[in-house]
């Protein structure tokens, strides 16, 4: 005789299948509640994964897709791909401003951001940001150096042991050029 004993916790096993299926919620009538719960559950940067789906997140955030799809035709007024697309792009800019990205290719980051080719990433950087990704690097880049000239030429000018009037000018004009060249090289590209 073999006999076998069933060992139930706390919570049945009905009861955690009860919690992980989708619970209708208005997203008109919770507001803040969900918007508190999409900011959470976006901190963790989900969009950034290539499976990243409209069934993903209503699995994750237990509120059913029909919610989710009217809440991002409606409220937002774009598509869940759109809105999807946006923070991914987003997220670049993010990289890209804090210099993170100078080390990777355009393909590193489209594919670091969820895109599945280099060439939708660099279509939806140019429909949200208005320049390819690597005009956009570039122009960063180009501020980047001309603000750490300023930087130089400011601490140089105000140092107590400056006080050759001629060599002050002379910054001063450097600094001019340096405005003009940024320009004109942002211009170019």
């Amino acid at each position: 005789n073999i006999s076998y004993s069933l060992d139930f916790d706390s919570t049945s096993t009905l009861q955690k299948l009860k919690s992980s299926i989708a619970r209708p919620v208005k997203v008109h009538e919770t507001g803040g509640d969900f918007t508190q719960q999409l900011a959470d559950y976006l901190q963790d940067h989900p969009y950034i994964k290539k499976d990243f789906t409209l069934s993903q997140m209503s699995f994750d955030l237990k509120i059913p897709e029909r919610t989710l799809s009217a809440y991002f035709n409606m409220d937002l007024n774009k598509t869940f791909g759109e809105w999807k697309n946006d923070l991914r792009i987003e997220y670049v800019v993010q990289l890209i401003n804090t210099g993170h990205a100078e080390r990777y290719t355009i393909e590193a980051l489209a594919s670091n951001a969820g895109f599945l080719s280099r060439s939708k990433f660099i279509d939806a950087f140019k429909v949200r940001i208005g320049q390819t990704p690597s005009a956009y690097i570039k122009s960063k880049k180009a501020w980047r150096n001309l603000r750490q000239a300023f930087r130089t030429t400011y601490f140089i000018l105000n140092s107590r042991n400056f006080s050759s009037r001629t060599f002050r000018n002379t910054l001063f004009i450097q600094a001019n050029f340096l405005v003009i060249i940024f320009l004109f090289t942002t211009n170019q590209s």
